[in-house]
């Protein structure tokens, strides 16, 4: 058989052969094609999968959160709570912003996020209230308390609770470059070496503001500790909050005097702007008018 089909393809011209090669291949099933149709449909199902997970609204409990990082990626307990809002605190915040807003669809503004503890805990209550709210982080995910890459661990702490579809983090210096750990050396990590090695966006509130003015409902600045720098975040955050908005300044309190002294101080010059919402030995919160 093959040594007539051989002879047939001698005598054939060329161009008929090649007509006929051309023809048998267009009847062959496109495999390229069926593979892309296939991979398609398990992106869907995938993706839908995803959706239906993200759907369910999950009450996180902030214990559990402070346990994830702790199990998840061995650590240390002191580290996480010593570097984040307390719950009292939070349940403080989450009270105040609950009876402002009620269950309307809000945007909150977090500058200064360390591993997301109070971040997860409060966006976790927002969804519960309205699963439409967004929360957007400002941190330039450097070093902390001897801790690094802490931006990938608030991910997957996101994930983990499925928040991650109203959250928006923003990797970046809210005014302009500064030293971590308020340039305290912490686990042998001294900032003032490491500067030149920390990099990130900065002047994000700036550019925040040119995106639009008054879009944030209630602002949370737990960043710098610098009292000169606190002064320059409250001016810009007075643009992106929103009339009757909130905002909540933390460690205002006996270690951190002159950072006290200033917001008491930015308080008593604007009070034409803001008015006291309530102190709690930690937490300045103030209501725009």
């Amino acid at each position: 058989m093959k040594f007539l089909k051989a002879i047939f393809l001698f005598f054939v011209p060329y161009g008929l052969v090649k007509l006929y090669a051309n023809y048998k291949e267009s009847k062959k099933p496109d495999l390229r094609l069926q593979d892309q149709h296939k991979a398609e449909r398990d992106a869907n199902q995938l993706e839908e999968t995803v959706l239906e997970n993200d759907r369910k609204t999950i009450s996180v409990d902030y214990n559990a959160i402070t346990h994830f990082f702790m199990e998840t990626f061995n650590i240390e307990e002191s580290h996480v709570l010593g570097g984040s809002i307390p719950q009292e605190n939070c349940d403080r915040i989450i009270q105040a912003i609950v009876k402002n807003y009620s269950t309307n669809r809000i945007t909150g503004l977090n500058i200064g996020n360390f591993l997301g503890v109070a971040f997860t805990y409060i966006l976790s209550n927002m969804v519960q209230n309205n699963n439409q709210s967004t929360f957007v982080s400002v941190d330039p995910n450097i070093p902390h308390r001897g801790i690094s890459d802490l931006e990938t661990k608030f991910i997957s702490c996101l994930h983990e609770y499925n928040l991650q579809d109203n959250s928006l983090i923003i990797n970046g210096y809210s005014l302009r470059k500064n030293t971590s750990n308020d340039g305290v050396i912490f686990d042998n990590y001294d900032p003032k070496e490491a500067f030149d090695l920390e990099k990130g966006c900065t002047g994000v509130l700036d550019k925040l503001t040119q995106l639009g003015k008054n879009n944030f409902q209630f602002v949370i600045l737990d960043g710098n500790h610098h009292s000169e720098y606190l002064q320059q975040e409250l001016e810009r955050c007075t643009s992106l909050l929103a009339p009757n908005g909130i905002l909540f300044l933390d460690d205002i309190d006996k270690n951190w005097k002159l950072l006290k002294k200033s917001a008491f101080h930015f308080l008593k010059a604007n009070n034409h702007a803001f008015e006291e919402l309530y102190y709690d030995g930690r937490i300045l919160a103030l209501r725009r008018k």
